[in-house]
């Protein structure tokens, strides 16, 4: 699966679990209970009988049965029946209510629109005794889905409302007959049979596909989306990931005797989305580096994919705490040498060299990239280690995309053709003395769904002779393409001879929005003036900080890390839309059979 495939697939993915959840606020549910559910009974009755007069009573027996058992259970159910469960907020009780009442109201409707063709005026009564069945069946199917909560509390969220509501339909009509009351014990009984059979035959496709049921996937994936809990789709993906090691690379400056910035670059992969997996690890990493080191840090997305993403927080912890063990700098060297450039067809790269090791930028930019292979940093770390360099950190700028398009592989060998080119251009260079600047900025004038993290913009500048070399990290997936020529065309003016432009590829930013990529790249819903403003801010401040520096290195590998890999994640995105499909096949067979039972029993009891 490609980076363009991926990102279809998670789009789609979004807009199942936006679909799911797009209700109004619960303000507008309670008006809508309020007002608009009695106004479609009281409709419905003044059609039925054919008198306005009969409006009223219809608005009436809806507040009665329908509307007023909802305000009083909806908010406080979920805490009656004990442990609450986080999903079931009164916002989302409302709107199941609302939906209830409207598929309570289908039967009614269904015998206002066919009596003439029946030949006989049927009771609106055995509508609603009908509909009944149909409430508790959507109840079910609901509960059962997207809740945490044990069975036997889905059962009784599930029948205590449409029983009390049916209890009140029984009162309102004074004297029901037998034949009501059994109509209404086979419309229940009919539409918890649907709802069970709905939910075990979706369940069963989850067993086929992916070895568990479909709903175990469907409740982390909704805690989440939801209520921000990650434990449930974590665990899950830990389930599925595989061992696998990893790696980081350090890059240290000293000044005045103490640890004045760090630069890490590994090369596990952010991701999937939001706060689940690795998505927020370049954060957590710079901060937990900095409480340390007590010094700046930026954090650069190395070369990798998602295939190297982090199936939980445990894991993050796991390669945070190795991290920390290998931040141990000794052998500073005052020397560096000038930033070398290089390009092959569209492929671009930089080197400079600290001491006995080499930092390598990669891009395409202004073309739209993806992630490059993580093959890409290691043909270029062995390349490295065979001209005698302890160590190579290589960095996937991840700096131009419009497209999400993911090089083939020739586009790939050029990038490599350019760097080597250009380290090989490096180790020509003279080594000089060189002095370093740093600044952080954190705009509070964004967030994250506007595709910027909290780790806002980071800057390194290192001034060589007479040249400036400013390397500038933003913390977001991706920029939009162009961008980053603007700021570099920018800092220019301010006296910065060279420099890049990267990303953290942060994915705590992904599926917040509907957009095609299903994040924002920065640049591509904020004013892009404003934002070079602030990043130009950002680079005076860090050449008002430059000073005589010196650089160590330090790298190693992180063992056993647990990822769960690229073709884990295409299983899964590929199985939520698929499952939502077949969700609307076993939905019509199933809830259709029962349907068509229950027709053909009441048409036994019902005096056409």
């Amino acid at each position: 699966m490609d980076s363009h495939e991926r990102s279809i697939l998670m789009t789609n993915t979004v807009k199942h679990f936006h679909a799911l959840f797009s209700l109004p606020s619960h303000g507008g549910l309670l008006a809508l209970l309020v007002f608009g559910v009695p106004a479609l009974c009281g409709t419905l009755y003044a059609a039925y009988f054919l008198s306005i007069e009969k409006a009223a009573e219809g608005a009436i027996f809806s507040l009665f049965t329908l509307t007023l058992p909802s305000l009083i259970l909806d908010p406080s159910l979920n805490y009656l029946l004990g442990s609450p469960d986080p999903i079931l907020t009164k916002r989302r009780l409302s709107g199941v209510s609302l939906f209830q009442a409207v598929f309570w109201l289908l039967p009614p409707l269904f015998f206002l629109l066919f009596s003439p063709f029946l030949g006989n005026h049927l009771p609106i009564s055995y509508g609603f005794s009908i509909g009944f069945g149909f409430a508790l069946a959507l109840r079910l199917s609901i509960f059962y889905s997207v809740s945490t909560i044990k069975i036997e509390r889905v059962i009784a969220i599930s029948i205590i409302h449409p029983v009390i509501s049916m209890v009140s339909m029984f009162i309102a009509w004074g004297d029901p007959n037998s034949k009501l009351l059994l109509i209404t014990i086979l419309s229940g009984g009919l539409g918890c049979i649907g709802a069970l059979g709905f939910l075990t035959s979706l369940n069963g496709f989850g067993l086929e596909r992916i070895g568990m049921p479909t709903f175990r996937l469907f409740r982390a994936f909704i805690s989440n989306w939801t209520e921000g809990v990650h434990e449930l789709l974590e665990s899950y993906l830990e389930d599925i990931s595989s061992e696998k090691d990893l790696s980081i690379v350090f890059l240290a400056f000293k000044s005045s005797g103490k640890i004045k910035a760090v630069l890490a670059v590994p090369n596990f992969h952010p991701g999937p989305f939001k706060n689940v997996g690795s998505s927020s690890l370049p954060f957590l990493l710079e901060e937990s580096i900095s409480q340390k080191t007590g010094s700046f840090v930026a954090v650069m997305h190395g070369t990798s994919g998602h295939e190297h993403d982090l199936p939980s927080q445990a894991e993050n912890e796991k390669f945070i705490s190795a991290a920390r063990q290998l931040l141990k700098f000794t052998g500073f060297s005052p020397y560096a040498t000038m930033i070398r450039r290089s390009q092959t067809n569209r492929g671009k790269a930089s080197c400079q060299r600290f001491g006995k090791g080499l930092l390598v930028t990669l891009t395409r930019a202004p073309e739209s990239t993806e992630d490059l292979p993580p093959e890409v940093g290691a043909t270029l770390t062995k390349f490295g280690y065979n001209r005698r360099f302890s160590h190579v950190a290589v960095v996937d700028s991840h700096n131009s995309i419009d497209n999400d398009w993911f090089p083939p592989q020739k586009e790939v060998k050029d990038v490599e053709e350019a760097a080597k080119k250009a380290i090989s251009r490096s180790l020509k260079d003279d080594l000089s003395h060189f002095e370093v600047g740093v600044s952080k900025l954190h705009p509070e004038t964004y967030s994250l769904d506007q595709g910027i993290g909290p780790s806002g913009i980071s800057v390194i500048a290192v001034k060589i002779r007479e040249s400036i070399i400013c390397y500038i990290t933003l913390d977001g997936n991706n920029l939009v393409s162009g961008l980053r020529e603007k700021i570099l065309s920018r800092v220019h003016a301010l006296g910065v001879s060279d420099g890049e432009v990267v990303t953290t590829d942060t994915h705590m930013v992904n599926t917040l929005s509907l957009s095609d990529l299903g994040y924002h790249p920065i640049g591509e819903v904020i004013d892009q003036d404003l934002f070079i403003d602030q990043v130009c801010s950002a680079v005076r401040s860090a050449l008002k900080d430059l000073e005589p520096a010196e650089a160590a290195w330090s790298s190693g590998p992180v063992k056993h890390m647990k990822v769960f890999g690229l073709e884990s994640l295409k299983n899964q995105l590929d199985f939520v839309h698929d499952a939502v499909n077949y969700a609307k096949i076993s939905a019509i067979a199933s809830y259709g059979s029962c349907l068509l039972i229950l027709f053909v029993l009441c048409s036994r009891l019902i005096p056409f």
